[in-house]
């Protein structure tokens, strides 16, 4: 008798879960869909293979310039730059830290890639204009586009 009564809880706890995914899928703004677009636009942005600063290959991050809070510009493409953690969060010989040292960063990337800057300056202006559902398919687009040049 136990054991019948614990299928059914089973069941009806299986159910729920399966009823939660379809209506998060169901609703363009759910957590589902904005997870599934940090995913995507990380693979996006990590394909460069190297850390900008240094050039390390492994243990790369995805830094936004303008904070991924800023959701119109979260999964831009111009917004974000491969790093590797030691130079994201960390610091390196140079105690260069995008997170620790903005004002180092800032420098560096004026003196080296100044279309950061520029960019991130346009991007300030963004408004947002799409589901997170509608981002992540814009980014698999691009994606898949990226994974047909390779």
């Amino acid at each position: 008798m136990v054991k019948k009564i614990a299928k059914k809880v089973k069941r009806k706890t299986n159910k729920t879960k399966l009823s939660k995914l379809a209506k998060n899928k169901a609703n363009p703004n759910s957590k589902y869909w904005k997870t599934r677009a940090d995913k995507i636009f990380s693979k996006i942005i990590l394909s460069k293979g190297y850390c900008l600063k240094c050039g390390r290959t492994e243990f790369l991050d995805t830094a936004h310039i303008i904070p991924r809070e800023k959701i119109a510009v979260r999964w831009d493409i111009t917004n974000a730059i491969p790093l590797c953690k030691k130079c994201h969060k960390f610091g390196g010989e140079e105690n260069f830290s995008f997170h620790k040292n903005p004002v180092f960063f800032f420098i560096w990337a004026m003196d080296n890639h100044p279309e950061i800057i520029e960019n991130a300056r346009k991007n300030l202006k963004k408004e947002i204009t799409e589901t997170y559902m509608e981002s992540y398919y814009r980014l698999e687009k691009i994606f898949e586009n990226f994974d047909a040049v390779k």
